[in-house]
């Protein structure tokens, strides 16, 4: 395999890749991110068994054909601090050289044949699909009230996406407060619900980051996965196997009081607040 590489272009769907990959896990080779390289483009995948990427790099001239493993601690930071706007990538027996300028870096890569398949959505059902910039709020605001560790119950450290006849739903809890965002949507299928990690919904957030906000977004599941698809990404999530409390009978509809606040003004509030209050005072405001 040997690659022509416009530096900016292709760091932009390393960088997804990269942080897909299990960099903490002990099988060495989930710590890579691998590439394919074809006559249809380059793809790069990654996963660490929990989330799973699939995106195609742009800005990559495929001078051979082939696919390798990139080990992301060393070669990734290569990459990032490569002299020059652009730099070829050879790999032959397993052995990777990178040349930019007047640099030369060789590595060895991992064997391809220890990568493990990746998920796919091609029989998956569809579920709903929506514009990026309005599942990217949906995700930061319905996400927010999770716990940011790995807890039991496994629903204080997930967020259910919930669907019914044209609205989606977003919603976590970490046992103390409860944070809901809605909107509407294209529904495909029956309403349902699916309940996944909060790790992974932000690790989608930060991947739909990089995409146009008026770029659509295909939301499909399977019995273990949930899958999210744009032009040039399919991002999955592995399901939580648990069920998110019944949240609706908290946010009761009989009210008595309603308030209308500016909320610059209350945030501002907020913050002379917490200055005094801390999380070691343990106060009740």
């Amino acid at each position: 395999m040997k690659l022509l590489v416009d530096k900016t272009k292709f760091l932009k769907a390393w960088n997804m890749a990269e942080r897909s990959a299990g960099q903490r896990s002990t099988i060495s080779v989930l710590s890579g991110v691998k590439c394919e390289a074809s006559g249809d483009g380059v793809s790069l995948k990654a996963t660490d068994l929990k989330t799973s990427i699939n995106c195609l790099a742009d800005g990559v001239e495929v001078l051979s054909e082939g696919s390798a493993i990139f080990p992301v601690k060393n070669i990734g930071e290569f990459f990032k601090k490569a002299p020059g706007e652009t730099f070829t990538i050879e790999v032959e027996k397993g052995k990777a050289t990178v040349i930019s300028g007047s640099s030369v870096y060789s590595f060895s890569t991992y064997p391809v044949s220890e990568f493990p398949k990746l998920p796919s959505s091609d029989k998956a059902e569809p579920f709903f699909k929506a514009i990026c910039m309005d599942l990217r709020r949906l995700l930061e605001e319905g996400t927010f009230s999770g716990s940011p560790g790995e807890e039991f119950p496994q629903y204080l450290s997930a967020g259910m996406v919930q669907t019914d006849e044209e609205r989606v739903k977003v919603v976590s809890t970490d046992g103390r407060r409860l944070s809901l965002s809605q909107g509407v949507v294209s529904v495909d299928g029956e309403p349902d619900q699916v309940l996944l990690p909060l790790a992974g919904l932000r690790e989608l957030q930060r991947s739909l980051s990089t995409v146009e906000g008026n770029e659509e977004v295909r939301v499909l599941k399977d019995d273990a996965q949930v899958y999210f698809r744009t032009g040039t990404i399919e991002f999955s999530v592995r399901r939580v196997e648990s069920r998110f409390p019944p949240y609706e009978k908290v946010l009761s509809t009989d009210r008595t009081s309603w308030l209308t606040i500016d909320r610059e003004i209350f945030i501002e509030a907020l913050e002379r607040v917490e200055v005094v209050v801390r999380d070691f005072s343990r106060m009740v405001v």
